[in-house]
């Protein structure tokens, strides 16, 4: 069958098209001749035009030849903008950021941009690639395949894995055209050949079995082959021939040996890009070498390459893109970038060299996956199963995903869905000891809870305690912060963690548990009256609120911080003999009446003191001393040791002043004019501050100063002075 033959029995109209007819007076024109209107000489008189372009002598004007052809093809076949679905890409990466956890994005202008740039250069780059290998010397095929296999090409859309086929292309598809494997296409087109030259002759002669034989060796006995020949459609046979050279129909996939390669973060994105070519993949990296680019840029590239026929590793099967050294995606060859069943194996051992980053990746990777399932699953109407509804509730562990925050798919869900059936549908036993997270939970009438539970409980959402029957033991912490009023609650006896009641204002039939391993946070309280402490408190006790030490008894010992810094006045108040942590009386104004504990582990704040008459500090303090506003040291006798920082920020004399040996942390004095009589620490083992300092005369520096020495108000005369005194310190001095 002769070239034009072929053509116009696949293409009816094609020598009555625009393009044709315009070839034709083209040619008329140029030599004065008419062409015959025989549909066959008018199709061959159009591929003549481009071989015109192709056999031209002159290198240079043959490209500008094929750059003019691209051109036309590019403003012909190239999707326009205004045909760019952006909506379906915007629901589409929504969809993916979602199922990562990261909520859904919104579209900006300048993803809108970017997107749009991406898909136009990853179709034109794509459709270049085929114009640039059939005008080669190298593609030595008739006319009319060349014509054949582009123009097939150009109406392929994308390839869809799961049902082995490219889809139809329309003025609104956006995939890159179909990937070029030059060893797919010449197959296709030397079987067509051969299947034309067998129905050219009769059936029953000599020459046409001899030339069946050959085909169908060449066909290496493929039945499938044989029937797609007589389709003469060339996206079937060059899917076919695609998915048997490359290694990924599913006989070959059961092969998994091969090799890792690393493309390291900032390499040109060429040898990754052309690596991937030729094979039918949905890895954007495949499809746009930009993309390729950017993905570099952000991190490492790892591909796993499976050998092919010859037992060369060449077929690209899995992809772990990194970014800021952590793992940002997973990818495989099957639909939707799934991993295929085969290869398992090979990534389970490589996330092994990531160690727990591995680990982690893989458990996120399985929270999202099962987190989508139960979303959809909820959007459908489908009844949640109990194991559904432990995962959603967070009994058995949190729910990890990608993002930087909580999956908002979660509180989403949990927010349509009855609570109080879905948590009798779950507990069917007394003792659960995993955590439990109720905090959108708003009242309890009909909550049926657990007798123990061995995590928390957080019902920091609920409003009241009528109905709620909490567990007698709880082994991590409870919060009840929006209860307002004690009225009709029962606490457990023992509770491990923090107890959390900060929305209480009133303590009116409160009873507080025998046993707090944690805190206890009571920060709206303003009146103690009616409060009972227990006798140890495990963790702190926040009492910020409180403006009255009236009907306060506060435990011997509290084993992390108090927080009084409500109370203005101290008079009455019996501080513990022990405490383990931070002591805040940051508004107390005066030390009268004020008896403070033996021990204080942490800091004492008594930041807004203007006076230490009646103040007896501890002896020794394991943290900062913040006596900021202190403006004389009448009457005060400071700690032997100070584990932290001390803070005299508003001294103005030092007359009197006695300051330990060696304070642990900085030394403001940053309110002093005059360094006269004042008699530094040894060792300061943080920064010293004496900015407001003027002159340097009669200041004697400590040995050892660990920080900076701030003396912004001295003038850098005074300042030279200090160097050449003090060279030991002569760099810290600002």
């Amino acid at each position: 069958m002769e070239n034009p033959q072929f053509l116009k029995k696949k293409y009816n109209n094609l020598h009555t098209s625009p393009e044709v007819a315009s070839a034709a007076n083209r040619t008329e024109k140029q030599t004065g001749e008419k062409i015959p209107q025989s549909p066959e000489k008018q199709i061959q008189n159009y591929l003549d035009r481009f071989s015109e372009i192709l056999d031209r002598e002159d290198p240079e004007k043959r490209q500008q030849g094929i750059e003019a052809l691209k051109k036309v093809l590019h403003k012909e076949l190239v999707i326009k903008k205004e045909n760019i679905p952006l909506d379906y890409f915007l629901d589409q990466e929504q969809n993916i950021a979602e199922r990562l956890g990261h909520g859904r994005p919104e579209a900006t202008d300048g993803w809108k941009e970017r997107k749009t740039n991406e898909i136009l250069q990853g179709q034109q780059r794509s459709l270049d690639i085929w114009i640039d290998y059939l005008s080669s010397s190298d593609a030595m095929y008739p006319d009319w395949a060349k014509y054949w296999a582009f123009r097939s090409m150009t109406q392929m859309g994308g390839y869809d894995k799961e049902k082995g086929k490219f889809g139809k292309r329309t003025e609104t598809s956006s995939q890159p055209f179909p990937t070029l494997n030059i060893a797919c296409m010449a197959k296709t087109i030397d079987l067509v050949q051969r299947h034309l030259e067998i129905t050219g002759l009769t059936k029953d002669s000599t020459e046409r079995q001899k030339k069946e034989k050959e085909l169908s060796y060449a066909l290496n006995h493929d039945s499938q082959y044989k029937d797609l020949l007589s389709t003469e459609n060339f996206s079937k046979l060059y899917t076919h021939a695609l998915e048997q050279f490359s290694g990924m129909s599913w006989e070959s996939l059961e092969n998994i040996a091969g090799q890792w390669k690393t493309y390291e973060q900032g390499s040109e994105p060429d040898e990754l890009y052309d690596s991937l070519q030729g094979y039918p993949l949905e890895w954007c990296t495949a499809t746009n070498i930009e993309t390729a680019r950017d993905q570099l840029e952000g991190g490492d590239f790892h591909v796993y390459y499976s050998q092919n026929k010859d037992g060369i590793s060449t077929i690209p099967r899995l992809a772990i893109r990194m970014e800021y050294d952590s793992i940002a995606e997973i990818r495989g060859i099957e639909k939707d970038q799934n991993i295929d069943s085969f290869i398992n194996p090979v990534l389970d051992e490589k996330l092994h060299e990531f160690g727990g980053e591995g680990e982690s990746y893989l458990k996120k990777s399985q929270d999202m996956k099962q987190m989508t399932a139960i979303t959809e699953k909820h959007i459908a109407g489908q009844e949640l199963n109990k194991e559904d509804l432990r995962f959603l509730y967070e009994l058995d562990g949190e729910i990890e995903g990608f993002g930087y925050e909580e999956d908002p798919r979660i509180n989403e869900i949990k927010n349509q869905r009855d609570k109080l059936m879905d948590l009798s549908a779950i507990f069917d036993c007394k003792y659960y000891e995993g955590n439990l997270n109720l905090d959108t939970l708003s009242s309890a009438e009909g909550l049926v809870l657990p007798e123990h539970i061995g995590g928390y409980l957080d019902l920091s959402d609920l409003s009241s305690a009528e109905g709620l029957v909490l567990p007698e033991h709880i082994g991590g912490y409870l919060d009840l912060s929006d209860l307002s009023l004690a009225k009709g609650l029962v606490l457990p006896n023992h509770i491990e963690g923090n107890l959390y009641l900060n929305g209480l204002t009133s303590v009116e039939g409160l009873v507080l548990p025998n046993h707090i391993g944690g805190g206890l946070h009571i920060r709206r309280l303003s009146s103690a009256e009616g409060l009972v402490l227990p006798n140890h408190i495990g963790g702190y006790l926040d009492l910020r609120r409180l403006s009255s030490v009236e009907g306060l008894v506060l435990p011997n010992h509290i084993e992390g911080n108090l927080y009084l810094n409500g109370l203005s006045l101290a008079e009455g108040l019996v501080l513990p003999n022990h405490i383990g942590g931070d002591l805040d009386l940051s508004y107390l104004s005066l030390a009268k009446g004020l008896v403070l504990p033996e021990h204080i582990g942490g800091d004492l704040n008594l930041d807004t003191l203007s006076s230490a008459e009646g103040l007896v500090l501890p002896e020794h303090i394991g943290g900062d001393l913040y006596l900021t506003m202190l403006s004389s040291v009448e009457g005060l006798v400071l700690p032997k040791h100070i584990g932290g920082t001390l803070d005299l920020s508003y001294l103005s004399s030092v007359e009197g002043l006695v300051l330990p040996n060696h304070i642990e942390g900085n030394l403001y004095l940053n309110g002093l004019s005059l360094a006269k009589g004042l008699v530094l620490p040894k060792h300061i083992e943080g920064s010293l501050n004496l900015n407001g300092l003027s002159l340097a005369e009669g200041l004697v520096l400590p040995e050892h100063i660990g920080g900076s020495l701030y003396l912004s108000d001295l003038s850098s005369v005074e300042k030279e002075k200090l160097r050449q005194r003090y060279p030991e310190h002569s760099g810290k001095i600002s």
